[in-house]
């Protein structure tokens, strides 16, 4: 694996099982906002199976910065054992 990857730990269910030793931080955001970071996050794990390339770490580091940027994304997490969990609010943004 290339230098600084990582996968997003939200649909490795392995994953899952090792964060209940970290914490789990919920999210709250609005459904824009949930339907932006699922796709993001759908196109990011489409290219870890896509051979590695200078191509696909550029757009997988892109796509980190584009999900990261999203309204009210937690901020100071440790992403080797936090789980980010996004719940849908009412509230509109």
């Amino acid at each position: 694996m290339a230098e600084g990857y990582r996968k997003y730990d939200i649909l490795d269910p392995s994953r899952i099982q090792r964060v209940s030793r970290g914490r789990r931080i919920p999210w709250p955001c609005s459904l824009r906002t949930r339907m932006k970071f699922r796709s993001l996050l759908h196109e990011r794990v489409d290219l870890e199976q896509e051979p590695p390339s200078f191509e696909v770490e550029s757009r997988m580091r892109a796509l980190e910065e584009e999900i990261q940027s999203l309204p009210g994304f937690p901020k100071g997490y440790d992403p080797e054992r936090d789980l980010i969990v996004p719940m849908t609010s009412s509230t509109q943004r």
